[in-house]
């Protein structure tokens, strides 16, 4: 539970059983203001059915934290620690991996570890010219650099991995987007780029049209199991089908044998348009571990290029900061020091919240 609105933990926990019901509260720093507020919410839901003195039974921690399960009034048995030099983005090989783990069974998540391992070994070893990490991050800078598109389009074609866009734009865009260079120096070239996506065939009647005809060129990158558990072999040549068309007509376009004047144009595809197809041969966690590593391998070549240090966030923690002077500020009145627009839509705020 990711959220702090209330509405991902409230509707998650109508459904659940406090007897049988366990919480792992995940956090490198022990201080991120989200998952504090869910465990909160979280912990009190326990004690309201009773469940308090059973606390222990109920609820662990994965933190970097020392005295993380202290805070929670846990035994130091419930602690799952994890190095201080592990950035959250890239912690689900660690303990942060700990509901994977349960959601799959260890068999499953050691076959992650394992993708994952491969894939590492690969990138150390493999020259640069068969090196799939280092090809897609030159791709990238190529893109990036040299033809000026900030966008990267991510395809996965299977429901499975819907949200792997999602999950790439966090790994790429909150490494990657950085205006300064490691000695400090502001940088006068363009880094890291705009992820989205979403599952194949789904895209093919969202946004592909303007992928395809539009008047911009974006690098695509595909991903294709050739092989997905509970597909029947129609719907699996379906999808590869699918995908191999949509590659095909970015690449060689379309020129309708019957052109005229008034239609040709408008049936006319150009072409001409970058993607990569990424061909896993089945879909089981061992090559999900190795294209989550592939990705994660990507972005760290790109941010040795750009000279760029992707491990770092200073964004994000200001915006942190920030609000909880928000927060204080909404409780005081004290608005000092504030924008005009902030402190007009603060003040509204106030009204709004005091005729409740």
């Amino acid at each position: 539970m990711a959220n702090a609105d209330g509405a991902e933990l409230g509707l998650t926990l109508q459904s659940l059983n406090p007897a049988t019901t366990l919480f792992i509260v995940a956090s490198k720093s022990f201080g991120t203001a989200e998952t504090r507020a869910n465990a909160d919410v979280a912990l009190a839901w326990l004690a309201q059915a009773g469940a308090e003195q059973a606390l222990a039974k109920h609820c662990v921690v994965v933190s970097a934290k020392p005295d993380a399960a202290d805070i929670l009034k846990l035994p130091k048995d419930n602690a799952f620690a994890i190095w201080e030099w592990v950035g959250g983005r890239y912690s689900l090989w660690s303990a942060m991996g700990l509901s994977i783990a349960l959601a799959l069974g260890m068999e499953k998540f050691r076959a992650l570890l394992a993708g994952a391992l491969a894939m590492d070994k690969h990138f150390a070893q493999a020259p640069p010219s068969q090196n799939m990490p280092i090809i897609q991050a030159l791709l990238g800078v190529w893109q990036r650099n040299f033809l000026g598109v900030g966008q990267q389009v991510v395809l996965p074609y299977t429901h499975y991995l819907e949200h792997l866009p999602a999950y790439l734009q966090q790994l790429d865009m909150e490494s990657n987007g950085k205006r300064v260079d490691r000695d400090g120096r502001v940088v006068d070239y363009a880094t890291g780029c705009s992820i989205w996506g979403q599952a194949g065939t789904n895209a093919q009647h969202a946004f592909m049209q303007w992928v395809q005809q539009g008047t911009a060129s974006l690098p695509v990158d595909f991903i294709l199991p050739l092989s997905v558990p509970g597909q029947s072999q129609a719907q699996q040549r379906f999808q590869v089908a699918s995908c191999l068309a949509q590659a095909a007509t970015l690449m060689q376009g379309y020129t309708p044998e019957d052109i005229d004047a008034k239609q040709g144009n408008h049936r006319q595809l150009p072409g001409n348009r970058p993607s990569s197809i990424l061909v896993l041969p089945t879909l089981d966690a061992y090559h999900l571990g190795a294209t989550l590593a592939l990705y994660e391998h990507r972005v760290f070549t790109q941010a040795v290029i750009w000279h760029i240090n992707p491990f770092d966030q200073w964004g994000v923690e200001h915006a942190k900061r920030m609000a909880q002077g928000l927060q204080t500020a909404m409780r005081t009145d004290e608005f000092e020091g504030l924008d005009a627009p902030t402190q007009q839509l603060l003040k509204r705020f106030k009204q709004l919240d005091a005729n409740k």
